[in-house]
């Protein structure tokens, strides 16, 4: 039983030597998280026309501006 418990303790002590020589830091791993390949698209929600047709009935002189 003695013996078991040395055993158990002996292999506990070199798991935590092991795991705290061989961790990984931040500034060391360049390459530790891939790029994603991630494709984003937006939509310009200004300039929905909601069936009002601005571009065919923009009055420039009444605006100060072009469409």
């Amino acid at each position: 039983m003695k013996l078991n418990i040395h055993n158990t303790l002996l292999a506990a002590s070199a798991l935590i030597v092991v795991a705290s020589t061989s961790s990984c830091r931040k500034d060391l791993c360049y390459n530790h998280f891939p790029e994603a390949g991630v494709t984003l698209s937006y939509e310009n929600e200004w300039y929905r026309d909601y069936g009002m047709g601005w571009l065919s009935n923009w009055d420039a002189d009444l605006y100060g501006s072009a469409y």
